[in-house]
């Protein structure tokens, strides 16, 4: 089983092909069996059916046609689909595919609380469902627009720190510091809860997956980070084959964030 989630920033807009043939193309050589899409704009459940459909995935999702939303386009068919919208910004996807429990987030931009009372709605509604099943089988994933306290050395040199508070001078709306400080809580609460970070089962060290090449300037180092995550529940660890971020030239063009993908025997 092969899973991808990207942030195709603001609807692949990037991609002015008839059709969004580049990407289409794309997502055909990754040969995957379910993508997780954030930011996937501009789209209607019609248009983002004949997306899908021309690589093949003939069942697909979108959480709504306004904004930023989010979607899952499948192989399998996608059973028991709830959409969250209040009180996500971008909403959120659950559904069951081929046995997974599927959640597809992509969680405020500009407040860490808002993060974090998106998060507490998700893992409500996610104890709710496991009332009503013995298995777990649970795959979050998403932009997350949060910090993992597993990487916090990647960014004890507070360069990111520094941006975002000049970024709150012109912004007063932005909120992302906890106290003057990089939040960790969102991560914190997950993996207290026992979920894998599945990139880390593959990357120990540091990994980004923002910014890619195209939005960076090679005249300045960029500031490395990781907003995007597959977390699995714990029973499926020993499922794990291998969890990558993809890197090539489609990637590095198209999308400030890079994709991941998850492979599960």
């Amino acid at each position: 089983m092969k899973i991808i989630s990207y942030n195709i920033l603001e609807g692949m807009a990037a991609d002015t092909s008839p059709d969004k043939r580049k990407f289409i193309e794309w997502v055909l050589a990754q040969n995957t069996d379910i993508l997780a899409l954030q930011e996937a704009n501009r789209f209607t459940q019609a248009s983002l059916n004949r997306l899908a459909q021309a690589y093949e995935h003939p069942y697909t999702l979108l959480s709504k046609e306004t904004g930023y939303p989010v979607a899952i386009t499948s192989r399998y068919p996608i059973e028991r689909p709830q959409i969250i919208l209040k009180p996500l910004t971008h909403g959120c996807l659950l559904a069951e595919v081929a046995g997974y429990r599927i959640v597809v987030l992509h969680l405020d931009p500009f407040s860490y609380k808002k993060r974090q009372e998106e998060l507490s709605h998700v893992l409500s509604t996610i104890e709710k469902e496991n009332r009503f099943s013995e298995k777990e089988n649970w795959i979050l994933m998403g932009d997350f627009n949060s910090f993992s306290p597993i990487d916090r050395t990647a960014y004890t040199d507070n360069r990111y720190r520094n941006r975002i508070l000049e970024q709150s001078l012109d912004n007063p709306h932005r909120n992302n510091l906890n106290a003057g400080e990089i939040d960790y809580s969102i991560h914190r609460r997950l993996l207290d809860k026992g979920y894998i970070d599945a990139l880390k089962t593959k990357y120990p060290d540091f990994t980004h997956t923002y910014p890619t090449q195209r939005f960076y300037s090679e005249k300045e180092e960029p500031i490395w980070i990781r907003y995007d995550y597959i977390y699995l529940s714990a029973d499926l660890q020993t499922k794990i084959v291998t969890a990558d971020p993809i890197r090539d030239p489609f990637t590095e063009y198209y999308s400030d964030h890079y994709p991941i993908q998850l492979i599960l025997k």
